[in-house]
């Protein structure tokens, strides 16, 4: 009776260690979904500000692509309109008034 009381403490032993070892992987595997919550917040807040970057920068294009389609200096007063200059105007200075 004394071995097999023995055998079952140890056992039992056996098992606690083992739950030791699941709660310690738990506990860093919940470390870790934190770490990777906290960059995928992080990652979507670059998105967010880059988005918004990217929409002010095609704001101030399209500004800058009206400013320099207003005139264009021919050198002999004419003007050209609209954004794109034909590949005939290249070279030309553009000059806004």
């Amino acid at each position: 009776m004394d071995t097999l009381v023995g055998e079952i403490a140890k056992a039992s032993g056996e098992q606690s260690q083992g739950i030791d070892q699941v709660n310690k992987a738990v506990g860093e595997m919940d470390k870790v979904t934190q770490a990777n919550a906290a960059t995928a917040e992080q990652s979507a807040a670059a998105a967010q500000e880059l988005s918004g970057q990217s929409l002010e920068l095609q704001n101030l294009v399209a500004t800058l692509r009206r400013l320099v389609g207003l005139k264009e200096s021919t050198g002999t007063g004419g003007a050209v309109s609209g954004p794109h200059p034909s590949p005939a105007a290249r070279g030309r200075t553009w000059v806004s008034t």
